[in-house]
C-alpha cells in the first residue's frame, strides 16, 4: 500500500468534488489549501528552499493541524521536509543511545505542529528502539 494513499485519494477525490460542486465553500477552500500547501511543500523538499521562505507560518499550521497525524500528517512532502531541516541540524544519529541505524524524527511535543521550521527545537532524532522507548514513556 503506498504511504501517500490517502493524500492522493484526497487530492482526487477534491479534483472530481470541484468539478461536480460536491463541496461546501469551506470544504473547498480547505482542500485546496491542502493541495497548494503540499505542492509548495514538495518544491521546497526537492529544491531545497526553505518552507518560510514562500509563505507565513500560519498557512502551514492551518493546513497541516487539520490532518490525521498517523495517517496523513507524516506522509505529507512538508514532513519529509522537516525531516531534512531536522537531519540537517542535529545529524542523523540516536539521541539516546547513539545508534546511526533506523534513525526517525520524534516530536517533543506537538505545540508547533506545522511550524516545526521555525521551532526545530521541538523535534529530537532518535532510533526506533528509542522512539517507541519514548512513546511508551509518555503514554504512562
Amino acid at each position: 500500500m503506498n504511504p501517500n494513499e490517502n493524500l492522493m485519494q484526497k487530492s482526487i477525490y477534491t479534483l472530481f468534488a470541484l468539478e461536480n460542486g460536491e463541496l461546501k465553500s469551506n470544504e473547498k477552500l480547505d482542500l485546496l489549501d491542502f493541495m497548494i500547501a503540499e505542492y509548495y511543500a514538495k518544491w521546497a523538499y526537492c529544491s531545497k528552499v526553505h518552507p518560510g521562505e514562500f509563505s507565513d507560518i500560519w498557512f502551514y499550521q492551518k493546513i497541516y493541524r487539520g490532518l490525521d497525524y498517523e495517517k496523513e500528517y507524516l506522509n505529507t512532502w512538508y514532513w519529509k521536509y522537516i525531516q531534512e531541516l531536522a537531519y540537517e541540524e542535529y545529524g542523523k544519529k540516536c539521541d539516546k543511545c547513539g545508534s546511526e541505524s533506523n534513525i526517525e524524527v520524534h516530536h517533543r511535543n506537538y505545540k508547533h505542529l506545522g511550524n516545526e521550521y521555525i521551532f526545530l527545537e521541538d523535534l529530537q532524532i532518535l532510533c526506533r528502539n528509542c522512539h517507541e522507548k519514548v512513546h511508551k514513556e509518555n503514554q504512562k
